[in-house]
């Protein structure tokens, strides 16, 4: 049993499944009304053919977003019971990032916020199609038990108001606080930026910091920085000073770094003083 279960498969679908897709479509609903039937569950469903249904409900009130990171428990089902990844084996949690997941995953995880338990049914066009992966046969429909752990824009919320911070939050999820917005022109993603920073994540913890003066400082081409820096450090001058708060997606995503754990959101404190 793997993580690996839930990510997306590397191989394209290929034209004959397109072709038989209608009819594959009918045989994976008739699966997923008589398992819905047979195990008497009362559920919803989403405008591309995931059903979901939600069996307890927990306090979370934040939902996340589709750039969004869950940390969840979670076991992965055929429709005749068969197990075929699960975290409760392993015994530890997993935090994904939901754009990496199976699509029907990753959709269905939207209608869920932290203490929520219950199941995500996905037809196989919306998992791995015609494909067989690992013990997952072809054209197999995936139930999915899941016990939401946390969200991470519930995370992020909790620590600006912990905080006292009135973060404003861009199309791609950066949140950011602007303390001085510097003078004259912003760089652009074709400048090299000298900068110093503190790096943390959410609980306090300081993985990095960079106070060196300005003139000890190497100019860093701002196209080869995580996206999140790319995107904040193009809204303040030089002397300016911010916040960012990077969700995972826009930092390291799934991947760890450093002594940055995968999927961490991460808080940068950051003086502009040149740019070239």
């Amino acid at each position: 049993m793997h993580k690996l279960f839930l990510l997306l498969p590397l191989l394209l679908m290929t034209t004959l499944f397109s072709c038989n897709r209608q009819s594959q479509e009918e045989i994976d609903e008739e699966l997923i009304q008589n398992y819905i039937s047979s195990n008497n569950l009362n559920t919803s469903q989403t405008a591309s053919g995931v059903y979901y249904t939600i069996e307890e409900r927990g306090e979370g009130t934040i939902y996340p977003q589709t750039y969004s990171t869950m940390l969840l428990n979670y076991e992965g089902k055929l429709v005749d019971g068969t197990i075929f990844d699960s975290s409760y084996d392993r015994g530890v949690p997993n935090r994904f990032l939901l754009p990496q997941l199976i699509r029907g995953f990753g959709e269905g995880a939207l209608e869920f916020a932290r203490g929520d338990k219950g199941k995500i049914i996905i037809p196989s066009s919306l998992a791995y199609g015609s494909q067989q992966v690992g013990s997952v046969p072809s054209n197999s429909v995936l139930v999915f038990e899941v016990d939401i752990l946390a969200v991470e824009d519930e995370e992020i919320a909790d620590y600006a108001q912990t905080q006292g911070l009135n973060l404003t939050t861009t199309e791609t999820g950066l949140r950011y606080f602007i303390e001085e917005e510097g003078l004259g022109e912003k760089p652009s993603l074709n400048n090299a930026v000298k900068a110093t920073y503190q790096l943390s994540l959410l609980d306090g913890t300081i993985i990095e910091e960079q106070l060196k003066p300005v003139e000890e400082l190497a100019a860093l081409p701002l196209e080869q920085t995580i996206l999140g820096w790319q995107e904040g450090m193009q809204l303040i001058g030089r002397g300016g000073k911010m916040k960012l708060v990077v969700p995972a997606i826009l930092g390291y995503g799934s991947a760890s770094a450093g002594e940055v754990p995968a999927g961490s959101v991460l808080v940068f404190d950051v003086e502009l003083l040149d740019f070239e």
